[in-house]
């Protein structure tokens, strides 16, 4: 197992410099670190969650109810 304190990231092996350099030749944006949160807080919306727990609940109920119907 690796050890984590004496493991580099990944970017850490880019010399940022030369990245930099190579992104405005190319006209890229500037590198930054993505930014979750604002997705986070819309997937679990306390109204989003309790929409998906009736819906499941509602289709798990059916579709026991049309088990029962069929099994006659």
């Amino acid at each position: 197992m690796k050890d984590k304190k004496n493991s580099k990231k990944w970017v850490e092996q880019f010399d940022m410099k030369e990245v930099e350099q190579a992104a405005a030749d190319w006209n890229m944006p500037e590198i930054r670190e993505p930014d979750f949160s604002s997705v986070k807080k819309k997937i679990f919306h306390p109204l989003k969650v309790i929409l998906f727990a009736i819906i499941a609940a509602g289709f798990w109920v059916g579709l026991y109810w049309l088990a029962g119907a069929f099994r006659n």
